[in-house]
């Protein structure tokens, strides 16, 4: 009790020498350092004199107690001469405390009186890049019934764009609206903004209708923003509607409306449309600016009109405008490209005459140049010099570099960039590891890509999943998929599991190079880990190999088979589909298919007849519609799942593909037969004839072969007996291996083996061999 009396004896000491001008920091200080809530008392006690407070809380040295610096903000908040000095201190104590925190921001919105106070912290943070935490303040507020001013939604939205939070705007926005707020055309243009930086037309074009019925106008900012947008996307168009727009309401078009349209033209290569803007913008008195010379230099230089891009310049330094460093690169890119090198390097004079500082692109461009040239020794001089004048080296300098020296086999030098790229921070992509492969194959050292890993270990930069996958994707794409599948085991041992991407890469990989039991067995393990085939990796595959249709579609059947499809990708299945007999039809291949007339039969003879009936194609797909409809209903009949309509059909279309593939291959194998019987081996080459019989009552057979040379001399023969044989394939095999052991004895490297069982030579080479009897005799 003495004590609480002592403190308030203090406060009014010290409120009256304040008052009277008699306080002296260095006085009382010990005073404040003795109690430490002395300050929050005095300032509350000066609450009706906030002047008197704010120069004694000023006087005070720092650092000042959060609770005093609170008092003092809601001190000021009312009155409106003080609001300048309320704002720097609340942004003062944002920098010094975690006022979004959630241990802070409720007593600090429960004790704000005025509701501007937090409308405050929402400018600060917003200003002060600190979406994240803006955001949090303004959800408090809206939990609390506390309603924003239009300039801290403003200030908000404007922050989440520039962040490229577009969902949180959009969520901001309208909660904006069903608190009732008053948007103003300000609250609009930062939610065009965000649209902008979305890349959303479709929205932003909502908000302008939206504006249109509230009776908000549009401003030359809300009209710039949406030509912009309109340009970016492309819609050059709808760019120019909104100028005539513009130009109906009486808003002038200034620099920034003629700079966008001009940059969307050159964007779509349409360089002369935008030299007759650029007239009309001449005409209508709007004054070019660097920006829109530098943009008609650019566009210029795209579409390889390097001289009018020269003249231009021209003008523009007439002008009084100087070129900067963009207009530059502009020029010099396209003078890279051409190799004329001789020209860049007087343009690099100039530059330094002018004191025109180069920048990454002026470097980065001069690298790969030489780089592309071969040049290593100059492009490592420029790289040193970018490092010299404070520049650093950004990702495409080391894609640039890596390239260089794999391009010109100096593999040691590229490794070496690759790693002090890994080691700024910087993840190479895909074609980084591609062309470290390749080098490294070209050399016929394909065990070095398998070091890659353990060197990065070495040097304290643990290798990733992406280092793997990339390893991985461009052995396979080499064909080289032992050396995969040991990367794949690396990558296992450290702990790290494959996603989709590489188990199917792998095993496509297996079914190219006629594995198709290792196939089985990778999407086996992908089933296990329960990973599955998603649209971007169909996508990627499709495109990747586009001129192996036929093993992808062995992969998707298999993958089928197991489940690893997603429903979307059966979308996109169904759909190319529809497109390739879409295209089949306007190029002639086939016609249009009217609507079955079997729907309508009643018998299941009337059914067969029609199915006979129809050509080879439909026949295959109705027949194997029928067999897995059937399947389907003993699957069902047994307790196992149902599957969707839409996989039965993805299954039967994969059937369908492959028999009428195995058909035109068995055509075209007859049609060949005769010339095969009496056509010579190649010279150089021996022909072995391989037969075999079977008899089904005893389980017997016998086997024989004939080793011939291109003129038809026999080199040897052989023939034996068989004693339980599982088919008349069993003995024919027998025969195949008989004769090839024969030629391997002879020291015969060249065979050509020739047999009449047709089955025996498409099974073999047919990826689902391991399904048939011949298997256990091959392997």
């Amino acid at each position: 009790m003495a004590a609480s009396r002592a403190a308030v004896d203090l406060s009014k000491e010290l409120c009256a020498a304040v008052i009277k001008s008699t306080f002296r920091p260095n006085l009382h200080l010990a005073l404040h350092a003795a109690v430490p809530s002395l300050l929050t008392a005095v300032l509350h006690r000066l609450s009706p004199l906030p002047s008197a407070a704010l120069a004694f809380f000023r006087a005070l040295p720092p650092p000042h107690p959060l609770d005093a610096s609170l008092a003092l903000l809601r001190l000021l908040a009312p009155h409106p001469r003080h609001h300048p000095a309320a704002r720097a201190l609340l942004r003062d104590l944002s920098l010094r405390h975690p006022l979004s925190s959630p241990l802070v921001l409720p007593s600090l919105l429960a004790a704000a009186a005025d509701p501007r106070v937090p409308s405050w912290l929402v400018v600060v943070l917003a200003q002060s890049a600190r979406a994240h935490d803006a955001v949090r303040v303004f959800d408090q507020m809206r939990a609390r019934g506390l309603a924003p001013d239009a300039h801290a939604c403003t200030a908000l939205l404007t922050a989440l764009a520039r962040a490229r939070m577009t969902a949180t705007a959009r969520r901001v926005f309208d909660e904006m609206s069903r608190a009732g707020l008053a948007v103003s055309t300000h609250v609009y243009n930062a939610m065009l903004h965000v649209c902008l930086k979305a890349g959303d037309a479709a929205r932003a074009e909502a908000l302008v209708t939206r504006m249109d019925a509230a009776g908000v106008p549009l401003d030359r900012f809300s009209y710039n923003t949406v030509i912009a947008l309109y340009c970016r996307k492309g819609m050059r168009y709808e760019a120019m509607c909104v100028r005539d727009r513009m130009d109906k309401e009486g808003i002038r078009a200034d620099t920034v409306t003629w700079n966008s349209l001009i940059h969307g033209l050159c964007k779509d290569g349409r360089v002369k449309e935008a030299a007759q803007l650029f007239a009309e913008m001449v005409a209508a008195q709007a004054t070019p600016d660097n920006v829109t010379y530098t943009t008609l230099i650019d566009g210029y230089c795209r579409a390889g009109n390097i001289e009018e891009a020269v003249k231009l310049r021209s003008e523009m330094e007439a002008t009084g405008m100087l070129p900067g460093v963009a207009t530059y690169n502009a020029i010099l890119r396209k003078l890279c490209e051409d190799g004329k090198m001789k020209e860049v390097n007087q343009l690099l004079n100039e530059m330094d005459e002018r004191k025109v500082q180069a920048d990454h692109v002026t470097c980065n461009t001069l690298i790969n140049a030489y780089c592309k040239r071969g040049d290593m020794t100059s492009a490592c001089k420029v790289k040193k010099k970018m490092m010299e004048s404070g520049l650093q080296l950004n990702q495409f300098t080391y894609k640039a570099l890596i390239h260089g020296f794999c391009k010109a086999k100096e593999l040691d030098e590229a490794k070496e960039a690759f790693f002090q790229m890994v080691d700024a921070g910087f993840s190479p992509n895909y074609s980084v590891f591609s062309w470290l492969v390749d080098g490294f194959c070209k050399k016929n050292n394909a065990d070095a890509v398998l070091v890659i890993p353990y060197e990065l270990m070495k040097r304290g930069l643990p290798p990733d999943k992406a280092v793997y996958r990339s390893l991985i994707r461009r052995l396979c794409r080499k064909g080289m998929v032992d050396q995969a599948q040991k990367v794949f085991d690396q990558m296992q041992g450290k702990g790290l599991v494959g996603d989709s991407l590489v188990y199917t890469t792998l095993a496509y990989t297996y079914l190219t190079e006629g594995k198709p039991v290792a196939a089985s067995n990778t999407l086996d393990d992908m089933a296990k880990n329960q990973l599955y085939i998603t649209p971007q990796i169909y996508n990627c595959l499709c495109t990747s190999y586009a001129d192996e249709k036929e093993t992808l579609n062995m992969l998707w059947v298999r993958a089928i088979e197991r489940g690893l499809i997603r429903k979307s990708v059966y979308k996109l299945m169904h759909q190319a589909r529809l497109e390739s007999t879409k295209l089949a039809v306007e190029t002639g291949g086939c016609a249009p298919v009217s609507r079955p007339d079997y729907l309508e039969a009643t018998l299941a003879k009337e059914v067969a007849e029609h199915i006979l009936r129809l050509d080879s194609e439909h026949q295959s797909n109705v027949l194997c519609l029928l067999n897995n409809w059937w399947c389907e209903r003993n699957r069902i009949r047994e307790g196992e799942r149902k599957r969707e309509g839409w996989e039965v059909a993805a299954i039967t279309s994969r059937q369908a593909d492959e028999i009428r593939n195995l058909q035109h291959k068995e055509h075209m194998e007859h049609l060949g037969a005769e010339e095969a019987e009496v056509a010579a081996p190649v010279p150089g080459t021996l022909k072995i004839n391989v037969d075999g019989g079977f008899d089904r009552r005893c389980s017997k057979g016998s086997w024989g072969y004939v080793i011939c040379d291109e003129e038809g001399s026999v080199i040897q023969t052989g023939a034996g007996s068989l004693e339980q044989i599982f088919d008349p394939m069993h003995a024919e095999v027998s025969g195949c291996i008989k004769g090839v052991r024969a030629a391997v004895q002879l020291g015969i490297a060249r065979i050509c083996l020739e047999t009449d069982a047709l089955q025996v030579k498409l099974t073999t080479a047919w990826p689902f061999w391991e399904a048939s009897s011949i298997t256990r005799w091959l392997c």
